[in-house]
């Protein structure tokens, strides 16, 4: 049996390997200006969660030449298309399988929705969010970024 969710402990880890894992990769990359990052979070099939980021270069690169126009959300912020990737929860202190176990209760509760705030999907999102805004404001401060550097949090690629 997965031993019990700790969601404070949860997002201490989270923000403690991102903001290492930032701290490492702006150190390996001090040149290039980032325009994004996306917390990606996958509470299905494997729960994790990682921390994207994109440079313009990137994105033209993967556009073959082509800019993208800035209003283009979907192209710009499609966590698969991002250049770089800092794995957040590779750790065995991070409780995957506790955590999709509680997923698989909350799916199989006729009465739970995505957007209940007492599911783990709901939770995970909630502190994928605290830990972007908390990132903003820190360890991303690090990195060049475009004037309009965004961060976003997406559970799926499609939203």
């Amino acid at each position: 049996m997965p031993r019990p969710v700790e969601w404070t402990a949860i997002e201490k880890l989270l923000l403690d390997a991102a903001t290492s894992g930032l701290a490492t990769f702006a150190a390996a990359h001090p040149s290039e200006v980032f325009y994004g990052a996306v917390i990606d979070v996958e509470p299905y099939d494997g729960c994790s969660v990682s921390l994207h980021l994109n440079t313009e270069q990137h994105l033209t690169s993967e556009h073959d030449g082509r800019p993208v126009a800035a209003d283009d959300l979907r192209s710009r912020f499609l966590p698969g298309a991002f250049g770089f990737t800092i794995p957040l929860t590779e750790t065995d202190a991070f409780p995957d399988a506790a955590i999709e176990a509680q997923v698989e209760r909350d799916l199989a509760d006729p009465n739970a929705a995505d957007d209940d705030p007492k599911t783990a999907t709901f939770k995970l999102l909630e502190i994928a969010c605290s830990v972007a805004f908390a990132l903003e404001y820190g360890a991303l401060t690090k990195l060049a970024r475009t004037p309009d550097f965004t961060i976003a949090v997406t559970r799926d690629p499609r939203e």
